[in-house]
């Protein structure tokens, strides 16, 4: 009877040491929760070429557990959105304990021409806590962006002279850099006294990333310093119309030569100063042509009579 009452006492002290390492093992398995909590940006949206700041809410989900020396890593989508000069994609937080949060930033710019109308930011969060050195969780945050179209001019062309009352080519080349259309873009050239084209200086419509180009020519009817203004205006997909920056410049107006006046008459008949000046080389080459057989027929002419003077003197 002793023996059995001694082997019941072992049982159950087998028993509660059993049940008492379960209970510590559940405690050591229960950790810390590090997660994104909420997210913004500043001005609530992502615009093509613009810096902007993400602030993220970094909280500690655990209600027994706290978290320490947080790091935080953020990456964009195919680089879409990447830290601005001297700042950093990492962000750090000592210590969370259990439920509490804590704001985090950083500067992002988004590049020019984004196609998307919303990119994807990948946070990675590592921490330890009192069970783990190494714990990890991560986030997508889904950043919207502007459907603006963004009209950027890649390169005006301008003489810096011309001549009175001749013709001078200004042009440009411009994109959409948004993602939204643009409609009737319209170049404007002020500050010309004399003729000025209407042709070409207009695109009807333009999709976020395409490029174009304008032209058109102009003269001045004064002779000296000339300002003029060139600027571009368009109208969103809200029907709104947008007035690009103005682009100054000085043009120097001379008086013309007669080879100048020849190519205007040319640029008047529908040709270009380029073949007015051709058809000039084209004229002087046949008076040289004319001129080098005259020559050459009164050298042979010369000669002749030079051979019948001295075969009559030999006589």
């Amino acid at each position: 009877m002793r023996v059995i009452y001694k082997k019941s006492i072992w049982v159950i002290a087998g028993v509660l040491l059993l049940v008492s390492s379960i209970k510590t093992d559940v405690r050591a398995f229960s950790k810390s929760r590090v997660m994104i909590e909420d997210y913004r940006l500043e001005g609530d949206i992502l615009k093509g070429g613009e810096e902007t700041v993400l602030t993220m809410t970094v909280k500690n989900a655990s209600d027994n557990s706290t978290a320490q020396n947080i790091l935080i890593s953020g990456q964009g989508q195919d680089n879409l959105v990447y830290p601005v000069y001297g700042s950093s994609n990492q962000m750090y937080v000592e210590q969370l304990g259990p439920g509490e949060s804590e704001e985090v930033s950083i500067r992002l710019r988004a590049v020019e021409g984004i196609r998307y109308d919303s990119v994807s930011y990948a946070v990675n969060l590592m921490f330890s806590d009192e069970t783990y050195s190494d714990n990890y969780t991560s986030a997508i945050l889904q950043l919207p962006v502007s459907r603006e179209s963004i009209l950027v001019v890649n390169d005006y062309s301008a003489p810096e002279s011309a001549y009175q009352n001749v013709k001078a080519r200004i042009s440009a080349s411009f994109s959409n850099q948004g993602i939204g259309d643009m409609y009737n873009v319209v170049m404007h050239v002020e500050g010309v006294d004399g003729d000025k084209e209407l042709d070409g200086l207009s695109v009807d419509a333009l999709a976020g990333g395409e490029s174009s180009f304008v032209e058109t020519y102009i003269s001045f009817s004064e002779i000296g310093r000339q300002d003029i203004k060139v600027y571009f205006t368009y109208d969103d997909e809200q029907g709104n119309q947008v007035v690009s920056e103005d682009k100054h410049f000085t043009i120097t107006v001379n008086e013309p030569r007669n080879s100048e006046v020849a190519g205007n008459e040319a640029l008047k008949q529908g040709g270009t100063v380029q073949e007015s000046e051709l058809q000039n080389v084209e004229e002087v080459a046949q008076l040289e042509l004319v001129r080098g057989i005259l020559i050459a027929v009164i050298c042979v002419i010369s000669l002749g009579i030079l051979v019948r003077y001295r075969r009559k003197k030999n006589r």
